[in-house]
């Protein structure tokens, strides 16, 4: 099994929805007053990488089972979180969800996510022509470069 996780450091009340765009911060400004802000839903950005890890090993053939997870490293509440099938929890739980799962994916498994990993960063990962498997290695490079994200279809 492998773990993949987004950590947001949002400060504040966070209420949201799991396949909303967006959430919402409740905070209180350094006068007292209260506000409200937007901020980007991550439990679709791991969903995001869970379709790009998926395709990825799928075209490598290394068989392992992607858990999703978010993490909110203020230890903010998840209780405003409706995410059905993707976990939110605070930092000590991801620890100890992490270390539950440690030494699950196999020797000659790790040894091919590592080998592919080193590839994509350094870009000589090419999709192989006979892939039955459309993966958007652009969007992939992307987010190991600048630490971003786009939308891709699963």
């Amino acid at each position: 099994m492998d773990v993949t996780f987004e950590n947001k450091d949002y400060r504040g009340e966070i209420h949201g929805d799991a396949n909303a765009a967006n959430w919402e911060l409740h905070k209180i400004g350094i006068g007292g007053t209260p506000y409200t802000k937007a901020c980007r839903n991550p439990v679709r950005q791991v969903r995001v990488y869970v379709t790009l890890l998926s395709k990825l090993f799928a075209i490598r053939g290394i068989k392992v089972r992607i858990t999703p997870l978010v993490s909110l490293s203020q230890n903010n509440s998840p209780a405003g979180i409706s995410s059905p099938g993707v976990p939110v929890m605070g930092v000590g739980e991801l620890c100890c969800k992490i270390l539950a799962h440690k030494g699950t994916l196999s020797d000659g498994n790790m040894e091919k996510v590592i080998g592919l990993l080193e590839e994509l960063r350094s870009g000589a990962f090419k999709e192989p022509s006979d892939s039955s498997i459309a993966f958007p290695i652009a969007d992939c490079q992307n987010i190991l470069e600048n630490n971003s994200w786009t939308e891709v279809t699963a």
